[in-house]
């Protein structure tokens, strides 16, 4: 049971952080104590006449003024959620209750203790609002108001998160009681659904899909466009069925129309018909949910699609951005598309971008251990962090200058120190002339690739040029950053030698990046 409110005390002198973050205890918010921070004085107000507001009983009032001020604080005090939540309760107002409630679980601020509260009065809430949905189903169903009594069983089910079949079972005999044939249908596939795995109950759930089709398929003229699905001829079947709909405006029409236009692969006219039957069936609890559903899952499709079309052009900024997209669409679910988002930003050279992708994946709980792992390894090799110093200012415009990065180091006094240095110039600008040149090319590529004609077809460049250049592109990379790496070894090598010499003198080196690579200029005296 959800407890009540806890008697206010007020704290004076106390900073505005400690005055919405004091700890709350499980029965209730406590009145804040007035903030030093401007931004947070009239969310002080605010909070202050919400609990009036509570103790005269305006729960609804109350609430409001909670929520006002977790909004006036700028979301930093999640705690006010809790408030608006309980008070909610206590006006009996259930359904504005679980929303605050879901809204404190996905809040960025909330802390453990909050969340694990959260999720624990989510189903309690869930439970009590079901419950009530069923008892007003069956008074409607003992009236026999078929129709009302199959939307409050479908209300109750929605409500309880989809863990009562139950409610859902007899939503679905209320709605062909009632003659609701597409509510009644698609209530009935979602049962067989949630009974996957319980053999006959799930029997019987197909036996009523069956019985409900064998209704369409009577109504007149609807023959021919169902035998043509039953024979998987999607198409056909699909055109029937949307003709069959624009003339006598049966919803099932509509929704088995646009699901033979997904399973025949044309995902712009399902997207359509989905659309059209989303907006007939917003009504319907159930209906406008489940095309919500497969408008989310095309969308998904479209982007994964672009998404790979992009990386293959060499776009991959472009692809990272699409990866990224999609995994928001499936709600933070699809790691394997954080993953795709990670790698693609760090193909593009951004990467700074890569690296809080690849870490967001490594702290995902949720994520599969294999990509986790992925992750970690990546953030382990990721290159460091370049900070370039900004250009002092200057009377009139010059072209930006590229920082060279610098180093001073004892000169060697052995002919195998010599060596090393030598051998890591050479190293150094043989390696960042190639990863010049393939960035280069890489760069040219890409505006290759957003040449396009009327239709939006590349022109500029053929998809096995691309391929072709795209693969040397990886390879000049990959060894210019080979060789940059033995460079670095070698000048390793020469300088632990040279500490060992502490007598000899100094020998100056710089590498400055160039157009085509990078220019190595060494200064000193060799003995």
């Amino acid at each position: 049971m959800i407890s009540s409110f806890h008697t206010r005390t007020r704290t004076k002198g106390a900073l505005a952080a400690a005055w919405l973050a004091l700890a709350l205890t499980a029965a209730a918010p406590v009145r804040a104590a007035e903030p030093t921070d401007p931004a947070l004085a009239e969310a002080t107000a605010v909070a202050d006449q919400a609990f009036k507001d509570f103790d005269a009983k305006r729960f609804r009032q109350a609430a409001q003024g909670f929520l006002k001020a977790y909004q006036l604080s700028g979301g930093r005090y999640p705690k006010q959620l809790r408030n608006a939540a309980k008070a909610l309760y206590a006006g009996g107002f259930l359904e504005e209750c679980l929303e605050t409630w879901k809204a404190l679980a996905a809040a960025p601020e909330a802390d453990a203790e909050m969340l694990a509260e959260a999720q624990a009065q989510i189903l309690q809430v869930r439970s009590q609002l079901a419950g009530q949905f069923q008892q007003q189903a069956e008074a409607a169903h003992k009236a026999k108001r078929h129709a009302a009594a199959a939307e409050l069983y479908a209300h109750g089910f929605a409500a309880s998160g989809g863990a009562r079949t139950d409610l859902l079972m007899s939503a679905a005999a209320a709605y062909e009681s009632a003659g609701q044939l597409d509510d009644a249908h698609l209530s009935w596939q979602m049962v067989a659904q949630a009974l996957a795995g319980q053999p006959e109950p799930q029997r019987a759930a197909n036996a009523a899909v069956t019985r409900v089709t064998g209704r369409l398929r009577k109504l007149p003229g609807a023959e021919p466009a169902y035998a043509a699905r039953q024979a998987e001829q999607w198409a056909e079947a699909a055109s029937l069925l949307l003709k069959l709909y624009d003339r006598d405006h049966e919803r099932a029409h509509l929704r088995l129309a646009a699901t033979a236009l997904e399973t025949a692969g044309r995902p712009d006219e399902a997207e359509t018909a989905w659309v059209r039957y989303q907006e007939v069936a917003r009504s319907a609890p159930l209906a406008a949910t489940h095309a919500q559903v497969h408008l989310d899952g095309l969308h998904i499709q479209r982007l994964e699609s672009d998404a790979r079309a992009a990386a293959a052009a060499g776009r991959h900024a472009v692809a990272a951005e699409k990866w990224l997209a999609l995994f928001e669409m499936s709600k933070n679910q699809r790691f394997a598309a954080l993953r795709e988002a990670a790698a693609e930003f760090e193909a593009a050279g951004e990467f700074e971008r890569a690296r809080q992708w690849w870490g967001r994946l490594a702290a995902s709980d949720a994520a599969p251990a294999a990509l986790r792992q992925e992750a970690k390894a990546h953030l382990s090799a990721a290159p460091a962090k370049v900070v370039a110093t900004p250009p002092a200012k200057v009377d009139g415009p010059v072209a930006p200058a590229t920082p060279a990065v610098r180093a001073t180091v004892p000169a060697a006094t052995c002919r195998w120190c010599r060596y090393a240095w030598i051998g890591a110039g050479v190293g150094a600008v043989a390696g960042a002339v190639l990863v010049g040149v393939a960035r280069s090319d890489q760069s040219d590529l890409a505006t290759a690739t957003q040449t396009t004609d009327a239709s939006g077809r590349i022109t500029g460049v053929s998809l096995d040029e691309a391929s072709s250049r795209q693969s040397r592109n990886n390879l000049l990379n990959g060894l210019g950053f080979g060789l940059v790496g033995a460079a670095v070894a070698a000048g390793t090598a020469g300088a632990v030698w040279t500490w060992l010499l502490p007598d000899a003198p100094a020998l100056h080196a710089a590498v400055a990046p160039s157009e085509g690579g990078a220019v190595v200029l060494v200064g000193g005296r060799w003995r």
